[in-house]
């Protein structure tokens, strides 16, 4: 595939150099003003870092390696990936909340259903990680380069509203004045299936 050849080609070019800035994101204590009240006492230090990575590339794991007691789960697979000993980069339908996927599981044609995310997500262990990770304790979630379309949405929609989270922080563009931070707050909104869970979560 001529994306995966490119991507190839950009990862050889690339001279890791992590972003102090970035860095310290990561570090940064969950404040109990940006989350659904009562959920916390106080400012805290989660004691373990997900990072749950959308992209092909190993950048997101180098910055994981950085990081005390982090986790990282690479959701979509790798460039590298063979499907076999890794799981090899995930493409396809990913918005099983959509009308026309009811119409998809009317029809006789298997084919169609193998470029449904959800599916591919059941070939590695990474899924049923990042599950158990969710599930473990209240969580907040930070959002990098993200644009939180619809092809994830329904991966979003189960980390968004399941009961641990207590907080969104969407990290956004900004330049010249102008930033996506709206943008980025609508794009969330469309993931909730509950528009009133959407009201809980703090948006910092």
């Amino acid at each position: 595939m001529r994306f995966l050849d490119y991507l190839r080609k950009q990862v050889e070019k690339l001279d890791f150099r992590h972003d102090d800035k970035i860095l310290s994101q990561f570090a940064l204590p969950i404040l109990k003003g940006e989350t659904i009240p009562y959920t916390i006492v106080e400012d805290m230090h989660p004691d373990t870092t997900c990072i749950l990575n959308f992209n092909y590339t190993t950048i997101a794991e180098n910055y994981s390696k950085l990081i005390d007691s982090s986790i990282y789960i690479p959701i979509h697979g790798n460039i590298n990936g063979d499907g076999l000993k890794s799981q090899e980069p995930i493409f396809g339908f990913g918005d099983d909340m959509d009308t026309d996927f009811e119409k998809f599981e009317l029809h006789d044609n298997e084919e169609i259903f193998k470029n449904i995310k959800s599916f591919k997500y059941l070939q590695f262990g990474h899924y049923r990680n990042l599950i158990d990770f969710i599930e473990s304790n209240p969580y907040q979630i930070h959002i990098y380069g993200h644009s939180c379309g619809l092809s994830d949405r329904t991966l979003l929609n189960t980390i968004f509203e399941n009961k641990n989270c207590i907080s969104i922080k969407p990290f956004y563009y900004k330049e010249d004045g102008l930033d996506d931070y709206e943008r980025k707050n609508y794009a969330i909104s469309r993931h909730f299936k509950s528009k009133s869970e959407l009201s809980q979560p703090s948006f910092s």
